[in-house]
């Protein structure tokens, strides 16, 4: 690190600093406005005027000498003066607002990072921050780090602010900070930079006592490789092992580590880097204890690693090995049966590799050391070997139920022969369970919300429903009911009287729309009129108060989220895609035009933001919008109504020319055209229709219509003549704009407009609850989306929403509950699973069209086997009925499985099933061919033959549920 000024202990000061110190407020006052007066640049001037200042005194000296004024705001000022100010007076020391001033951490960012980082300005911040609080020092740490402009002077910058106050930070923005640019890069085999870091902690072993060892303790801050040389961190702990003898120590952390509560993702380099230290056998059997202890860790690759290492221990710890190795430690009988208990649990955890290992471990105990062997001529076995023998078989027929069935096998290779499970009778032979079918219409809901009593009531709903964090938090709360909390927020505060309102609730509100605006699109209108109605009841005008700039630099916060289409009147679209796939970006000349006339959700959702402000009614080109109160009643759709449509995406409108496009199909051409081969690849005629997608979606075949324009022309002419509440609901229940609006939507489905598209999700999930399909087919894309992508905001309200509806869903929704189910993200599939769980539960999902949906969409390859079928085995192992219903599911997709990638899964899962329900399920004739052989496919076909009918509880327990909604629908 480089020599610099050390800023000094706010205790420790100079007799003129003491003098300072006694001023009063006013005389602090006064002397600034002389400084000010006198046009003084001078650093040392404004501090001996402010330095003895409380936190309160400088926040009143802050209105006299305006940190706005020295730093900026738009544009910052790179002076002493400037770095001073931020750390003396501005009170906030974290965030990151537009305005620098706002910020101790922003400005210092900027400076730190925007041209030369100038060490006057670091020391003259340094000399402004002495004497402020350990509390704010630590915030202004973790803001400072956790920001895109990383450098090694800012962590200089915030080391020499904890030193200089004897403060340990175990933030993970500061540590990354320190792993990243402080620490020297070292790899192996290489000899770069060990003296380095020697002297790096040598300078400071307070380094090492706390810094190195809270990377060990802090999720997210080890990672394999560190650095900007991506140095390698198992070098890095080998070395500091060497250097300072803390091996041991080091180990011990990195098991620490897998055990706490950190993601699959940041537990991954605990192990990494312990295994690429190359721990002896003698080092991992002092950690018998802790490796047991990552057995049971989440991350199931944590407990893989543990179960290596254990492995190693056992056969270095065997009786017969350690004749060659006497100086390890043998194991304890206790320790195996406390391994062995470990080791039982990992049986009912649901990953095979988990369960394999398990087995693996167990048959090593029993062979090795209990002495269990399938030989004709056996050794006696001791009195103790025979009891570890019988533990084990314990453990194992414990869970010997749960165990796949391809896994029973090693399962009883653990097992002393009398102890082999016998053959299960019958329970009731040559009988089994029928589950009634059930199919309800469910109860539509057309109740109008309750409104909103009084301003208290107003004000903490709305505090409750804003949202103060990085990203809309996703909870269990109902997206029906937090869409219609903003209805009823919107309805209030376009009527009811909103000031004067408590000044707490009044602060906290301010606080959002100051720091939070951007998160909150959507609650925007409602937090501007009340902070506007309040501000005019204290005799201000709205532009005298700053927590409102951010309100008021849009007259119409809508066109915060406007929609923007290209066009270009020189070229086509097709030429413009032409151009693009020929990496000719230059040439382009795209003219972006706000869309105008569409009616879709979208579009209607920021009329209800207009019509806020406009007292609940809002007039625009000859139509009146009105706030809505209450869910629009059901379209009445049939099966038949609808149609499943794949559009070309030269034939809707995009919102730039990166969606849409074939990325796959492209990358063959550039690179046939780089070879000069592109006859060959059968590209010789030039056909920009093979560089786009297809888009899927529903619609009512009704509604159809070529381009937008004839869309909103049909939409006039039926609602000519309507009330603004039957022409909003005509327009919602509508499908004509939905091929026009998909690629528009796409745009936004991972959430760049703050919060937009969530709260148009939940607001959409009230309006249309009794129609889950057509908000299904509305949301389409977000389902499609959420193949290739693992961040599409829309889906879990989505989800939500449909897992709580009341009435009966079709075809739409049964396709996006299939894309869902196939998601790149595992918390989407587990959501779609306890969506489909809870429409089977409720009799509101039909089995034959689920099943036919998922056909189209495996047959297309739109959904990815392996990803659909773990979510299926998720939803049935929710509850009997939801398991009944997935077999039934299964039943109808086993003709096709035999063409599918990982079929076998398919019918794994229907043997287990059928097994579970004691239900046979006949083998279709496509597949009997396909009986012979050793495949995984094969053998689940042959074990789902053997299947014998039979009464079981969980098939009694799906009776009884389907009987019960048969009983509640008045059957």
């Amino acid at each position: 690190m480089t020599d610099t000024a050390q800023p000094r202990n706010p205790n420790e000061r100079s007799a003129s600093e003491h003098n300072a110190g006694e001023r009063t407020l006013e005389e602090r006052r006064a002397a600034l406005k002389a400084l000010m007066a006198a046009e003084s640049t001078d650093v040392q001037e404004y501090h001996a005027v402010i330095t003895g200042a409380t936190e309160e005194e400088r926040a009143s000296l802050a209105r006299t000498f305006t940190p706005k004024s020295v730093i900026g705001s738009d544009h910052i000022n790179r002076t002493p003066l400037a770095a001073y100010v931020a750390g003396a007076l501005v009170r906030t020391p974290d965030g990151d607002p537009w305005e620098y001033h706002r910020s101790a951490g922003r400005a210092m960012r900027t400076l730190l990072w925007e041209g030369r980082p100038d060490q006057q300005l670091i020391d003259a911040f340094l000399l402004g921050a002495t004497e402020r609080p350990d509390e704010w020092i630590l915030r202004f740490i973790e803001g400072l780090s956790n920001s895109w402009a990383r450098s090694k002077k800012i962590w200089e910058t915030c080391y020499m602010l904890l030193r200089a106050r004897n403060l340990s930070c175990d933030a993970p923005e500061y540590l990354v900070l320190f792993f990243h640019e402080a620490l020297p890069c070292v790899k192996k085999d290489s000899a770069s930079n060990h003296a380095q870091l020697k002297t790096f902690f040598t300078r400071d072993m307070t380094l090492l006592d706390q810094e190195f060892w809270a990377v060990f303790r802090t999720e997210g801050v080890l990672f394999k490789g560190y650095g900007n040389y991506m140095g390698e961190s198992a070098e890095l702990c080998r070395l500091m092992g060497e250097y300072f003898d803390i091996r041991d120590e080091i180990l011990d952390a990195l098991l620490r580590g897998l055990t706490s509560d950190f993601s699959a993702f940041n537990s991954a380099a605990f192990h990494s880097v312990y295994t690429d230290l190359q721990p002896t056998d003698a080092e991992n059997r002092a950690r018998l204890g802790q490796l047991m202890a990552v057995l049971t860790a989440e991350p199931s690759a944590s407990v893989g690693f543990a179960q290596t290492m254990l492995q190693n221990v056992l056969k270095a710890c065997a009786p017969a090995a350690l004749q060659k190795t006497p100086d390890l430690q043998p194991l304890e009988q206790l320790d195996l049966e406390q391994l062995i208990d470990a080791l039982g649990a990992n049986l009912y955890r649901t990953e095979k590799k988990i369960q394999r290992g398990a087995l693996r471990l167990l048959k090593l105990i029993a062979t090795q050391y209990a002495g269990v062997s399938k030989a004709k001529r056996k050794k006696a076995q001791t009195a103790e070997q025979v009891a570890l023998a019988n533990y084990v078989a314990d453990r194992v027929l414990e869970a010997y139920e749960v165990l796949p069935l391809e896994l029973r096998g090693a399962a009883e290779a653990c097992l002393p022969e009398d102890r082999l499970p016998m053959a299960e009778e019958a329970e009731a032979a040559g009988a089994s369970v029928e589950v009634p079918p059930v199919l309800l219409p469910g109860t539509p809901r057309h109740e109008p919300f309750t409104p909103i009593t009084d301003l208290n009531e107003f004000c903490t709903l709305l505090t409750e429903e804003s949202n103060t964090t990085s990203g809309r938090i996703i909870g269990d709360e109902s997206p029906s009911t937090r869409g219609e909390n903003l209805a009823r927020l919107y309805h209030f505060a376009a009527t009811g009287q909103l000031a004067p309102a408590d000044q707490q609730q009044l602060r906290t509100l301010r606080k959002i729309a100051s720091e939070y605006y951007y998160n909150n699109v959507a609650y925007m209108p409602v937090l501007c009129i009340v902070l506007k109605a309040n501000a005019e009841a204290a005799g201000y005008e709205s532009w005298e108060l700053p927590e409102l700039t951010p309100l008021l630099q849009y007259s119409d916060r809508s066109e915060m989220v406007a929609r923007a289409h290209p066009s270009n009147a020189l070229l086509s679209k097709e030429e413009m895609i032409r151009l693009t796939i020929q990496n000719k970006h230059h040439l382009w000349n795209a003219d972006y035009k706000p869309l105008k006339g569409y009616r879709d959700l979208y579009e209607i959702f920021r009329e209800q933001m207009r019509a806020v402000a406009a007292g609940g009614e809002y007039h625009t080109e000859g139509r009146t919008a009105r706030l809505l109160i209450a869910p629009l009643p059901a379209r009445q759709l049939t099966y038949s109504d609808w149609t499943y449509r794949m559009v070309s995406s030269l034939d809707i409108p995009w919102s730039g020319y990166n969606r849409g496009l074939d990325f796959d199909r492209i990358e063959e051409y550039r690179q046939a055209s780089q070879e000069g081969r592109l006859r060959e690849a059968g590209f010789e005629n030039f056909n920009v229709e093979e560089f786009v997608e297809y888009q899927p979606m529903w619609q009512v075949k009704g509604d159809i219509v070529d381009t937008a324009d004839e869309a909103r022309e049909a939409l006039i002419h039926a609602t000519a003549g309507m009330s603004p509440e039957e022409a909003i609901a005509y327009e919602v229940l509508n499908t004509a704009f939905i091929p026009f609006v998909y690629l528009l939507n796409l745009d936004s489905v991972d959430g760049w407009r703050g919060d937009y598209i969530i709260v148009l999700t939940e607001w959409s999930s009230w309006l249309l609850q009794n129609n889950p399909d057509l908000l299904s087919a509305y949301f389409m894309f977000a389902g499609r989306a959420v193949l290739d992508y693992k961040n599409a905001t829309p889906v879990l309200p989505l989800l939500h929403a449909l897992r709580e509806s009341t009435v009966q869903v079709g075809a739409p929704t049964c396709t996006l509950l299939g894309y869902v189910a196939s998601a790149k993200n595992s918390e989407y599939r587990l959501a779609a699973a306890e969506a489909i769980a809870a429409l089977f539960e409720a009799g509101l999902l039909d089995t034959g069209t689920f099943a036919e949906t998922l056909k189209w969409a495996l047959e297309d390859g739109m959904v990815l086997p392996n990803r659909l079928v773990a979510t299926l085995r998720e939803v049935s192992a929710i509850s009997p009925l939801a398991g009944w219903r997935v077999l039934q599911v299964l039943r109808l997709l086993l003709p096709m499985v035999g063409g599918l990638t990982k079929g076998g899964d398919y019918v794994r899962l229907a043997v287990e099933l059928a097994k579970l329900y004691g239900t046979p399920v006949e083998i279709p004739a496509e597949l009997e061919p396909k009986m012979k052989g050793s495949t995984v496919l094969a053998k689940s076909l042959r074990a789902l033959a053997a299947v014998t009918p039979r009464v079981t509880e969980e098939a009694l327990a799906a009776r009884e549920a389907a009987l019960a909604l048969l009983g509640e629908s008045g059957a």
